[in-house]
């Protein structure tokens, strides 16, 4: 903006007055310029022109354009790096959930032949094989084996 701003006109403009009371006389009293009411204003417009100024501008303006691509290719990686947080999160979590149903229904398995043996309608086999189901379960879910 700065470099652009440079190749532009420059333009300065001042208005001021002198007002003085006269004493009746053609002299006038405490007249420091023309008259008595003086009114000056004054404009100036003042542009430099230099191939050094035209160069910078150009400089400065392929800075800025690197700047935005730089700043857009890492606005999408950043975006690419949270959808990718995000959804292995989500998977994560379910993940967990169905590990946590794997080990709810392998307790309630082992609860269920523990109860079928004391009843006398199943062999202690079948509460072994669940007992290992169960670890099994426990073990991949994170859970301590009762």
């Amino acid at each position: 903006m700065q470099s652009r701003a440079a190749l532009l006109p420059n333009v300065n403009y001042n208005t001021s007055f002198l007002y003085t009371q006269g004493n009746g006389t053609p002299t006038g009293k405490f007249i420091g310029a023309n008259g008595v009411h003086e009114y000056v204003s004054q404009g100036n417009v003042h542009q430099e022109i230099s191939l050094q100024n035209v160069a910078d501008y150009r400089r400065t303006s392929a800075a800025m354009a690197v700047a935005q691509a730089r700043s857009e290719i890492a606005a999408r990686g950043l975006v690419v790096t949270v959808v990718q947080s995000y959804y292995g999160f989500v998977v994560a979590q379910r993940k967990y959930a169905t590990s946590q149903r794997a080990a709810a229904e392998a307790q309630n398995f082992f609860d269920i032949s523990q109860k079928l043996e004391r009843g006398g309608e199943v062999a202690h086999s079948d509460v072994i094989n669940g007992t290992g189901d169960e670890s099994h379960s426990f073990r991949t879910s994170g859970a301590r084996v009762p």
